[in-house]
């Protein structure tokens, strides 16, 4: 068999053993991407062939200890434990998870919010945000400490400063992020319910952005719901009554608004076990992207 190791640098925010779900007996799938933006492609290719970047972890030149530190210290042991996980859900008879699996799966939903291409941008841009608004203080400080000849200097040493420290930074506090207590349990506490919708007339489809969540978790109505194979479903409501009223609602409806969903997040790929959805794809393809968690949110200071 012709060997697919990953090369160096490359890191998969949408891990293989999530989409290895969607492939065929020949273990690929259909893949679509917009290199332009009036042209969809479509090519039959593996999972390793779909949801990386090369030096996603924002490179630092000198620095590659640090980003084979975050990947061997925390997503290698977090995604092994989500895997694990998965292949539960996509048992043939699904049990109930253990304490220790559900709190696994939760870190791996957080994961998934944090570890896109957009939202790890989202992440620098609020660290860039903080490193402007707080130069003019730091140039104020000088100027009385050192005087206004001082200032200059500072300027010059401060824009070389600021880019190698917003990927510092990043590398640094991603995964204080994806762990967050306060979220993680509102996750761990929600009704979990999985789905399965094997009679709907499609199969459920995969992207860059596969999450769907309601603008709160713990607002009325406030769920989330993740596609965890091409005919399965997870939902997180926030109590049985909301997650009942999914539940009933028709299979295709849900697969529809699901898909719908799916594909219109996507920034760049799109998943699917075959080549029956093209045109709903091709109509759809990253029409309404949410922006990155945190992009636009004001930087306050007490």
């Amino acid at each position: 068999m012709r060997s697919r190791v990953n090369p160096p640098g490359r890191h998969h925010y949408v891990p293989e053993f999530y989409s290895k779900f969607w492939a065929g007996d020949d273990g690929r799938f259909e893949r679509y991407t917009r290199p332009y933006s009036n042209k969809i492609d479509i090519k039959r290719v593996y999972p390793s062939q779909v949801g990386w970047v090369d030096g996603l972890y924002c490179p630092i030149e000198g620095r590659q200890s640090d980003i084979i530190a975050l990947e061997s210290s925390f997503f290698s042991p977090l995604d092994n434990k989500a895997a694990k996980v998965l292949a539960k859900l996509n048992a043939p008879i699904v049990e109930t998870l253990s304490g220790e699996e559900r709190s696994a799966w939760t870190l791996f939903i957080m994961s998934m919010y944090h570890r896109t291409p957009e939202n790890l941008s989202a992440i620098k841009d609020m660290h860039a945000r903080v490193l402007i608004q707080i130069k003019p203080k730091f140039e104020n400080d000088i100027r009385k400490e050192i005087g206004e000849h001082a200032v200059q200097e500072f300027r010059e040493h401060y824009e070389k400063f600021d880019k190698r420290q917003v990927d510092k930074s990043t590398l640094e506090i991603l995964p204080y992020l994806i762990d967050s207590k306060n979220i993680g349990k509102a996750i761990f506490d929600m009704e979990w319910v999985t789905l399965d919708c094997k009679t709907s007339d499609n199969n459920f489809l995969l992207s860059d952005d596969f999450i769907i969540r309601t603008d709160g978790i713990k607002i009325q109505g406030g769920h989330m719901a993740m596609p965890i194979s091409p005919a399965r479903l997870l939902i997180c409501a926030n109590n049985k009554e909301t997650a009942n009223q999914i539940c009933e609602m028709p299979i295709n409806s849900i697969v529809a608004e699901v898909n719908k969903s799916t594909v219109e997040s996507a920034r760049h790929f799109v998943v699917s076990t075959n080549r029956l959805q093209s045109r709903f794809i091709e109509n759809r393809f990253g029409r309404n992207p949410k922006p990155g968690l945190g992009r636009n949110a004001p930087i306050e200071f007490s």
